[in-house]
Formats: structure tokens, sequence, C-alpha cells
């Protein structure tokens, strides 16, 4: 039986090549040129084709084809940082082309943070607190005055203590772009969204997927610093004739930081009130059951996958804020110019 392998026709090494109806006779070659490499190529189809010597074979400068691509594909530097002018969602499809691609987004600490998988090390910034909304005036009376944030002090914290006053602080993280923030009917200002929310930051997924198998996006931190507690009202679908749905409430808390798969994993293992409607009705309540065991059963009797439902399902990041490039930069002013008055 002839063994077929890929052909060696690199320029500047020696070849042996055995011809199969001569039994175990090898013809050894000098590959000079890449003419002379094609025709040895063209003409062993049935033959094997082995390097003599694999540190004889090299890149020359006539191969004018395969010198570049291969210079590129083999300078980690270079890769690296076509990577790094990627989508961040093309960048998950990436790696999954080969192995040295895996490798080195695994392994550049660059990548891993432009994917989320990794912490940016930032500090996070000082707490805001909540002012305005429904407060007293003067007069006696209750009014509306728009909420705005300041910077926590100890200064404003022993003012509030003495008027008695409820203090709403919270922690202003970057979101994770896999996530958006949910719109309020008041507006869409992160003071307002506090306000109608005083428990924090409400965020909603961005993109659909399986709830059980293993993703890489399911690693991605949610918020940059991490943060350590939500709750999750998850909505799923099966799809049918008519569609099986539910949803559940969790809440997750980890001290590493809060990642997608973490709240996901919260949401099928832990133990709790499952809601399902499999049959166009009602919800029905099914209690202190693990989701994981309910979809399991109704994917065995369709015969399909369970997905996320994106609409209906909401994370709330506890004592969470998630400020806009304005009002980050709205608030850095607000800090220097209290700086220089303090300095005054």
């Amino acid at each position: 039986m002839t063994t077929r392998k890929r052909k060696a026709t690199a320029v500047g090494g020696d070849v042996k090549v055995r011809v199969a109806p001569f039994g175990p006779r090898f013809w050894t070659y000098r590959l000079t040129t890449p003419q002379k490499a094609r025709k040895i190529a063209k003409h062993s189809n049935d033959r094997l084709v082995v390097p003599a010597d694999p540190d004889s074979i090299r890149i020359t400068r006539t191969m004018k084809v395969d010198a570049p691509r291969k210079a590129v594909f083999a300078t980690t530097e270079l890769l690296e940082n076509i990577f790094m002018h990627l989508p961040m969602r093309t960048l998950f499809s990436v790696q999954r082309v080969c192995r040295q691609f895996h490798d080195i987004m695994a392994t550049s600490q660059q990548i891993q943070q432009k994917l989320w998988l990794r912490p940016s090390g930032q500090q996070a910034a000082q707490r805001w607190v909540l002012n305005g909304g429904q407060v007293q005036l003067h007069s006696g009376n209750w009014g509306w005055v728009p909420p705005w944030f300041v910077p926590d002090t100890p200064a404003l914290q022993q003012q509030q203590q003495q008027q008695q006053r409820h203090r709403y602080v919270y922690q202003p993280l970057r979101l994770n772009p896999l996530l958006g923030c949910s719109d309020t009917v008041l507006g869409n200002t992160t003071a307002l969204r506090a306000f109608d929310n005083r428990a924090g930051e409400v965020v909603k997924l961005t993109m659909t997927g399986s709830l059980t198998a293993a993703e890489s996006w399911k690693g991605m931190f949610v918020t940059d610093p991490p943060c350590q507690a939500a709750q999750i009202q998850l909505s799923w679908l099966i799809k049918g004739r008519p569609p099986a749905t539910g949803f559940v409430t969790r809440y997750v808390r980890s001290q590493n930081g809060l990642t997608l798969g973490d709240i996901f994993k919260a949401a099928v293992e832990q133990w709790g009130d499952v809601f399902v409607s499999a049959k166009g009705s009602g919800f029905r309540a099914k209690s202190q059951r693990r989701l994981g065991e309910v979809l399991r059963k109704i994917e065995r009797q369709r015969g399909k996958v369970a997905v996320v439902n994106v609409q209906a399902t909401t994370i709330t990041l506890s004592d969470v804020i998630v400020p806009s490039d304005e009002e980050w930069a709205r608030m850095e002013r607000y800090e220097d110019t209290r700086t220089l008055a303090e300095r005054s």
C-alpha cells in the first residue's frame, strides 16, 4: 500500500523519495530552485517524500510568497498586534482557527484584557453619593429636584448623618460591552436610573447563547473593576409549538469578581422556585428545584436546546452604577475643582 504525506517542496533542502514499485530504494534530490521543487512534488503523488535533514530546509529570498506569510505567523508580537485591531466578538471566533491563535490569545495580557477575561488592574474610583430627587424644601413641602452624584467624603457623610438622611452610595464601574443598561421611565442618565432602582444598576444582555454549554465568553468579567454581587432574573426559551418558556431569580456573590459564567451557573444550579410555561398557559411554580434539572427534562421531550431569552433577562448589580463617558469626565472636573478649593 502506498503511503502519502505532505510534500516537502522547500527550496534548499535535501529530500529522499521512495519509489513504490521498487521497494525500499530512495532517490536523493537537491531542491535548488522553486521550479525543481514543484516538479518533484508533481511527480511524487504515489511516493513517500520525507526530509532527509529537517534543519536543512530553510526559507530563501526566492520564496516571494511564503516567506512573508511564514515570517508573520512565526512572530507572536505581530500576530498579537493584528489581533488587537479586531473587534471583540471577532476575536472569540479567531481563537478557534488553530492552536497557535488560541495560545497567543490565552497568553497575551492585552488581548485577555480586551476580551474582559482579565481585569485591567485599574483602581476602583471613589464612591459616589446620590443627591436630589424628592426632597423637603425650606417651606416644609416636598418638591422634585433632578438627582445628581457627588463624590463621597467624610465631611458629606457626617453632614448627612446629622440631617438623618438615608445615604445611597454606589461604586462607579465600567460595563462589559456584551451588556447594556436598561432604560427607565424617568430617563437614561445614571442618576435617574439609580433613583428609580436604589438597589443598583439594572443591565441586560445583548447576545444569546446556551445555558449549559461551555463557551469562552462566559469567562468574561461583568464589570471592570470586577463587581462581587448581583441578582439575575434569567428568562429561557425552548422553541416549539407552543414554545416552552420560564424564568428564575437567583442571587450570586463571588469574592474574586463576577463573570458571566458565574451568573449563569448560579441560575442553573442553585435551588429555588422555577416558573415554567410549557403548554402555552400561564406560569406554574416548581418549588425548590434546580433549573438545570427542569430544562433537561423538557429538552429530552422536545429534542431542542434551551437558550437565553435576552429581551426578558435582567441582571441587577448590587450597589453599582455604570456612568457614561460624559459623566466620568464631569465627575473628574468636579473633583479637580473641589481639590483646588481645598488647597486655596
